[in-house]
């Protein structure tokens, strides 16, 4: 079996096609959690709702879930099946 290069045309599109997944998986990871500061809101745990720096004034209803956090989820759990 010949090794594996970027000269093959196949390999290299898979290696780019496995970039761009990779690339937006941690995108959207991050995006979320932007969201979450945004809103301060749709946490899924209560561990989340801890008295931080970035969430000074826990609150239960920042566990109830909020369309625009859980519109990111969605769109990155669809990614990663």
């Amino acid at each position: 079996m010949d090794k594996l290069s970027l000269q093959d045309p196949l390999f290299t599109t898979y290696v780019i096609a496995a970039t761009l997944m990779i690339l937006k998986a941690v995108t959207m990871s991050w995006l979320t959690v932007v969201r979450m500061m945004q809103v301060k809101g749709g946490f899924r745990s209560p561990e989340d709702m801890r008295k931080t720096p970035l969430n000074p004034v826990p609150n239960p209803k920042q566990l109830e879930p909020d369309e625009r956090v859980e519109r990111i989820r969605r769109a990155h759990s669809s990614s990663s099946s």
